[in-house]
């Protein structure tokens, strides 16, 4: 019985492990793009002329950090999750970071309102798309973990039921 018990907490503990740091680095993902589309913003209003320099190391740090943050949940074993659930965040993270890198050329000869609109037109739709896509990853491996809750629940009171059934034989004989 303790045997079965410990195994049973066990997996549950696992399944919580997992999503507490799927958790974790799903807000850090966001996180990076907001500072990446914030950084951008930076860029524009910076009168600083070494302010490309400063935007481009700032923004390798930024990709290379969600980068990582995508293989990362890639590599965390999700029940009930295939290869292809994140190819859709991993494109639209590739497009943010992508604009965001064309910043500088793109709005070098804008004057203030166009890069405003510049930045409303092409950035924040990016980062809009990034983290919806990011939200439904979370939602989708949210009702896996729910499931995971509810099959573990059916294992629980399997396990109980054939525990009651070996003792009430035990006593029998």
């Amino acid at each position: 019985a303790y045997q079965i018990q410990s195994t049973l907490s066990e997996e549950a503990l696992d399944v919580y492990h997992h999503h507490i740091q799927q958790d974790d680095l799903v807000l850090r993902l966001r996180r990076t793009l907001w500072l990446g589309a914030s950084a951008s913003r930076d860029y524009l209003l910076d009168p600083d002329p070494d302010r490309g320099v400063k935007y481009s190391v700032r923004l390798r740090e930024l990709k290379t950090e969600s980068l990582r943050r995508l293989e990362d949940l890639e590599r965390l074993p999700v029940p009930g999750r295939d290869e292809s659930d994140l190819q859709g965040v991993r494109t639209a993270v590739n497009e943010f970071w992508g604009a965001l890198e064309n910043v500088p050329a793109a709005t070098e000869r804008l004057g203030a309102v166009e890069r405003y609109n510049f930045l409303q037109e092409e950035i924040v739709p990016r980062r809009s798309s990034a983290g919806d896509g990011i939200r439904e990853f979370a939602q989708m491996t949210q009702r896996a973990l729910q499931e995971s809750e509810t099959m573990f629940a059916r294992t629980r009171r399997a396990g109980a039921q054939r525990l009651l059934l070996l003792l009430g034989l035990s006593l029998l004989l």
